[in-house]
């Protein structure tokens, strides 16, 4: 088998698993989305087990591409041993490099679309503390007031109790 060829479809499946990998991340990151939002936090736990399972194996992925593009582009003329995905790819004939190429944009689009939903778990949980600090601070204003003693110190103030009543 051609050197060339035998690269290809090692390019090839590399990028096929490694967008398998992200699929399946995406997927768990919807669900403990989920859990935080329903406040299961078992199936928090659970998720985010798996999320760390998974960016472990996406990354054990992508330090397998980088090795497999800087062992290639040190065996050929005129490519430096840190060349990027495309310029290796120019090197090929004109469907593999369109395969490649379509391959390793789905990559970028799923690692995009994992980033953003990754910022919609953010911005939800630093709302939901934001809203629970404010009507903490509205119902206990006592804790915005500091006492000093005489030498300039913060002075232990009585801590006051707080009940909520919840019904279901």
């Amino acid at each position: 088998m051609d050197p060339r060829t035998e690269f290809v479809m090692k390019l090839e499946n590399n990028l096929r698993t490694g967008i398998e990998v992200l699929a399946e991340l995406i997927s768990s990151q919807k669900r403990m989305y989920q859990a935080v939002v329903a406040r299961d936090w078992v199936a928090v736990q659970e998720e985010s087990d798996l999320l760390r399972t998974f960016t472990e194996n996406f990354q054990d992925y992508e330090s397998r591409r980088k090795v497999l593009l800087s062992s290639y582009a040190a065996s050929h003329p005129g490519l430096t041993a840190n060349a990027v995905f495309y310029t290796v790819s120019c090197t090929f004939s004109g469907e593999d490099r369109d395969r490649l190429n379509a391959l390793y944009r789905e990559n970028r689009r799923l690692l995009v679309v994992s980033k953003s939903e990754n910022d919609a778990l953010n911005r939800y949980v630093v709302n939901a503390k934001h809203i629970v600090s404010g009507i903490l601070e509205t119902i206990v204003p006592a804790r915005k007031n500091k006492i000093y003693t005489r030498k300039g110190a913060i002075a232990q103030t009585a801590s006051e109790c707080l009940v909520v009543n919840r019904s279901f």
